[in-house]
């Protein structure tokens, strides 16, 4: 079963005290810690800066993958490597439907628009 995930923006601080190579990602609240030993030079921070970036860029690849399909461009394999993406990052299959993050709220609150 799927749950949503913690909703963005998510940051990241560090290195913290836990840790000279440990960095925290937090939203309304801790989510995660990167750490590394120091021999990975910067990791443990670009760890945490992606981390930080994954509901930007989740959203983000909604939007590009509704704009190709919109014009066309979904097909042929173009947002197949997109939507296996978006499911891994939600755990649902994805529906192109459901693709943009207004549309998505939209079908959450009931407020579908409906065209003759």
């Amino acid at each position: 079963m799927s749950t949503k995930h913690t909703p963005g923006p998510w940051n990241y601080a560090g290195p913290s005290d836990i840790g000279r190579d440990t960095y925290s990602i937090y939203g309304n609240g801790p989510l995660a810690y990167t750490a590394g030993p120091s021999d990975y030079g910067d990791a443990a921070e670009a760890n945490a800066r992606l981390i930080a970036a994954a509901p930007m860029m989740l959203d983000a690849l909604k939007e590009c993958v509704s704009e190709l399909e919109g014009v066309g461009w979904g097909g042929a394999g173009y947002t197949d490597l997109a939507h296996a993406a978006i499911t891994a990052a939600t755990g649902v299959p994805c529906n192109p439907e459901l693709l943009s993050p207004a549309a998505t709220a939209d079908k959450a609150t009931g407020n579908e628009e409906v065209t003759a």
